[in-house]
């Protein structure tokens, strides 16, 4: 299977995700970094501790749309499925 159009790749780092950005940074050349998210007083996490971050290897941006989705739902007091996927696409 060699098609990956419409496939999001999510890497996840419980507690070590700056350092696993910063270790992907420098293996690959064409490689930048965005924006790093922390945790609030609201949580889920420890305030001040790294929530995502932001960045992109060879073309492909991580973790964009998932990053968006969670956003959207950590705003939510009731979960709204239909909202979550909007913000996942974009909208």
């Amino acid at each position: 299977m060699s098609d990956t159009r419409g496939l999001t790749t999510c890497l996840w780092f419980d507690g070590n995700a700056q350092d696993a950005a910063e270790y992907y940074l420098s293996v690959f050349k064409n490689s930048a970094r965005g924006r790093t998210l922390h945790y609030t007083n609201a949580g889920p996490g420890p305030a001040g501790s790294v929530l995502t971050v932001e960045f992109e290897l060879n073309g492909q941006r991580f973790p964009e749309r998932a990053e968006r989705a969670t956003r959207a739902m950590y705003a939510m007091k009731k979960i709204d499925l239909a909202a979550v996927r909007r913000a996942h696409a974009g909208e």
